[in-house]
């Protein structure tokens, strides 16, 4: 950044002079999250893409691309409940850690870097080869269910890529997202390839201007009740939910639904709470 460049000197002005900065521009995201998509949220680049996302760009992220203990996937999963006929589509499936714990016959996966498509091939995973802000190569109504973890902040385009997803998917389909929550309460700097970080207002409105249905809204990441509550409640949880996993479809759903409505309904509502200060989100939509 070049000395004396606006955000420089705001940077380093006084804190009351950034905490009413930082207040005056969450309270336009909330109220006005539209506005504050366009002003705040989306990044103008010019570089090509294709050198930002190189086999070097993915060597330096291997450690999230190829972690197979993810806490946002994991939830994903959870909340997801793939059944074996459903049709699934991982968009930005990276080297398909997520693609391969999704347990149906029909599932795919679009991946820009051809070094990490071709990883995916040797696994024996089906996923092609595309940059989904240019294309989405699939015809209408082909999927059930769409996932982007942690992709639609690296989107220039965010909403045409939305609009797209649901043109794919069927009556009643699920798009399944995670993306940080933008909150610069809590994160000054921002990762130089996330073009799109929303905060959980300007994420809901666009879904819902696309024509989606928000069903299940969640942050996680800043609170220390978090690392308890993953240790005595979610791990377990998790644990059970395994062991059933291996019964027939009927006494998982069953187990699921008393599950949701007793012992978990109180800790769901936490995870809900306090959207401002989570620092990522995961969003369940459903297309009417």
């Amino acid at each position: 950044m070049a000395e004396g460049s606006l955000l420089s000197s705001i940077r380093f002005r006084p804190r009351p002079f950034w905490f009413i900065v930082a207040t005056l521009s969450q309270l336009v995201t909330y109220w006005f999250p539209k506005l504050a998509f366009g002003l705040f949220s989306v990044k103008e680049t010019t570089k090509d893409l294709n050198k930002i996302y190189s086999d070097q760009y993915y060597g330096e992220m291997e450690h999230g691309f190829r972690n197979e203990n993810r806490a946002d996937q994991q939830r994903l999963l959870e909340l997801l409940r793939v059944k074996d006929t459903d049709r699934v589509l991982d968009i930005g499936c990276g080297f398909g850690v997520l693609l391969n714990k999704i347990l149906c016959e029909n599932r795919v996966g679009i991946e820009s870097n051809k070094t990490a498509v071709s990883e995916c091939l040797k696994k024996g995973l089906n996923v092609v080869c595309g940059d989904v802000e240019k294309e989405v190569p699939f015809g209408d109504g082909s999927f059930d269910i769409v996932i982007m973890n942690e992709v639609i902040e690296h989107l220039r385009e965010p909403g045409r890529v939305v609009k797209e997803c649901y043109r794919i998917l069927g009556i009643g389909g699920i798009l399944a997202l995670t993306t940080p929550n933008r909150s610069i309460f809590l994160k000054v700097y921002k990762e130089p390839t996330h073009f799109s970080e929303m905060t959980f207002r300007e994420l809901g409105d666009l879904l819902v201007r696309m024509g989606f249905t928000i069903t299940n809204y969640e942050v996680s990441g800043w609170s220390f009740l978090f690392p308890l509550l993953e240790l005595f409640v979610f791990l377990p949880g998790r644990t059970v939910r395994k062991f059933f996993s291996s019964k027939d479809r009927r006494t998982v759903d069953r187990v699921h639904k008393i599950a949701d409505e007793s012992v978990l309904k109180p800790f769901a509502a936490f995870r809900a709470w306090g959207l401002c200060w989570g620092t990522q989100q995961l969003v369940i939509a459903k297309k009417g």
